[in-house]
């Protein structure tokens, strides 16, 4: 809901920050901004400064959560974020700040920072990407959530640190090189495009979700992941009856958190195991809230195509007694203005569902939504998979174990150890199996195999 820039480093007169901070935001238009917020540091040089930030909000965001500021400064530590927190209160009592003004969310993470210090950043629940400027310590911090939604893009620039929404921000400064980076461009070419932090451009790289990043001037940024899945929940056990309840419960919650304000929440539905869930519990928290609506958004394919849910989507709709906004399939190009959209594009890599994303939004806002929900990466959580069969077996709950495998409609022996007991094997046992029965060992179930055509120096260069 911000565009987000930030410059750091040594040697530059006030006038000259701002100048390159301005040409930055400016080369990352976004529709209906409202004007610009701009804070500097002061260097310890007379005249100069070590740091400068700014933001763009849209206006609508404006809107949404009042005067809001995506800035915050206090004691020598400055914040700009692109940032969306939830469970606020919560945090406000971790930090001991319910009583202070202390509401935004570029406020919450300068508290919790000067708090927690880099460490607390696991403590943020939300979308987000900022960039922190301890002017104590001349120290550079930026950090995005773990989820990732929202982008940070950086580069180095002789003694300057430049990190921005969007590549485009940074390649606004004239010291940044414009050299492309062929051997990125070309592993997503070839399909073998893994997530990495890498971009079009030699000069930038993006910051990983779920990382900090650390510079002071003189050094090399230093990435560090500070978010992890958290081990009492992996290490505790309980009956699937209870699991499944207790997941319900935390999603209506972080549902409930994620609705618009007032008004209507899109929701792109699909008949699907995710978006479903998703919007069910949006329906249970919206209960008795007559403020309040959820406006599903579907995308209609003909009869006979493997892509239709349409009769799924209906039945769900009946169900929760709504209507949604259908969307002929046939209506949404493909592949449109491919070579212009390359060109602007952040990263190499183009999401083969755009075209339907872009739709889809553009269907909720026009029924008024600013708020939509969705079901990516519901496959973590709703997939049908075996796995639990292989957790139980290797934590010796065996009676529970044979419960779930009849309520599976287990397969005989077979099925139960390519489901329950060899995933649970170390790689060294199912290796030395199938070395004995003459078989290649077994593959890991993400591996893929390069493409023919694709140069195996090149692919042990570029791991």
């Amino acid at each position: 809901m911000s565009t987000i820039a930030a410059i750091a480093g040594r040697g530059a007169s006030h006038q000259e920050m701002e100048h390159r901070l301005r040409a930055m935001l400016g080369a990352m238009p976004s529709s209906a901004l409202s004007a610009s917020e701009i804070h500097s540091a002061p260097a310890r040089d007379p005249g100069a400064r070590e740091f400068a930030c700014g933001a763009s909000t849209t206006a609508w965001a404006r809107e949404l959560l009042g005067d809001e500021s995506a800035l915050a400064s206090r004691d020598a530590t400055t914040v700009v974020a692109d940032a969306t927190l939830y469970f606020r209160d919560d945090l406000r009592r971790t930090l001991g700040v319910t009583d202070a003004p202390v509401r935004s969310a570029a406020e919450l993470i300068l508290a919790t920072y000067q708090r927690f210090g880099v460490e607390g950043f696991s403590r943020l629940e939300g979308d987000f990407a900022f960039v922190l400027w301890d002017g104590s310590r001349s120290r550079l911090v930026a950090a995005r959530s773990f989820a990732g939604h929202r982008p940070l893009f950086y580069a180095l620039s002789g003694e300057h640190l430049l990190i921005a929404t969007q590549v485009r921000g940074v390649l606004a400064d004239p010291a940044v090189s414009r050299e492309i980076d062929l051997a990125s461009v070309a592993t997503v070419a070839a399909g073998l495009w893994g997530h990495s932090n890498r971009t079009a451009y030699r000069a930038i790289e993006e910051l990983p979700a779920g990382h900090s990043l650390q510079w002071e001037a003189g050094s090399a940024p230093r990435l560090t992941p500070y978010w992890f899945a958290p081990k009492a929940i992996l290490s505790r056990r309980q009956p699937i009856e209870a699991a499944a309840e207790e997941l319900r419960s935390l999603l209506v919650d972080a549902v409930r958190e994620r609705l618009a304000p007032s008004g209507p929440t899109g929701l792109s539905l699909s008949g699907g195991w995710d978006s479903t869930a998703v919007g069910g519990a949006a329906t249970v928290a919206l209960r008795g809230d007559a403020s309040r609506t959820l406006q599903p958004v579907s995308i209609s394919y003909p009869a006979g195509d493997p892509g239709r849910e349409d009769e799924l989507i209906r039945d769900i709709l009946d169900f929760w007694k709504l209507d949604t906004a259908w969307l002929d399939v046939d209506a949404i190009p493909s592949m449109s203005d491919a070579e212009s959209r390359s060109g602007s594009r952040d990263l190499p890599f183009a999401h083969a569902f755009e075209h339907w994303n872009r739709a889809l939004s553009r269907a909720a806002r026009e029924r008024g939504a600013r708020v939509m929900l969705d079901g990516i990466g519901g496959d973590q959580l709703f997939q049908v998979s075996d796995i639990y069969l292989s957790d139980l077996f290797g934590s010796g709950h065996w009676i529970e174990l044979a419960r779930q495998w009849r309520v599976r409609g287990g397969d005989g022996i077979r099925g139960f150890w390519r489901s329950a007991v060899r995933p649970a094997l170390p790689d060294g046992i199912t290796n030395f199996i199938a070395r004995a029965r003459g078989m290649e060992p077994p593959r890991h179930h993400l591996h893929r195999e390069p493409s023919y055509w694709t140069r195996w120096r090149f692919l042990e260069s570029e791991g």
